[in-house]
């Protein structure tokens, strides 16, 4: 079996926890992925943003994105199998 590093990627943490002073286990692991030579963006829902938006944070090769959704929310609630199509196109435009 060949051995998996992750070195050297793009790697997308998706959290409902906005990057803060707070910290959980989920910055901690883009922290430590940060270091060792990743792109790591940490990415949080946000419904009152209009657009993508891409901040640096005090670690090198971490970003912070915030995005909302090109369609209404809470179709989460009432349509499932809708939401989750929807949200394959939404992860490919992030």
């Amino acid at each position: 079996m060949k051995n998996f590093e992750l070195r050297n990627k793009t790697i997308i943490i998706l959290s409902p926890e906005k990057w803060g002073k707070m910290m959980l286990s989920k910055h901690h692991y883009a922290i430590e992925l940060a270091g060792m030579g990743n792109i790591v963006f940490f990415t949080v829902f946000n419904p009152n943003s209009k657009k993508i938006n891409i901040s640096k944070t005090e670690f090198q090769n971490l970003f912070y994105l915030e995005y909302s959704t090109f369609f209404p929310y809470t179709i989460k609630f009432h349509f499932k199998q809708l939401f989750n199509f929807l949200m394959k196109f939404q992860i490919k435009k992030i």
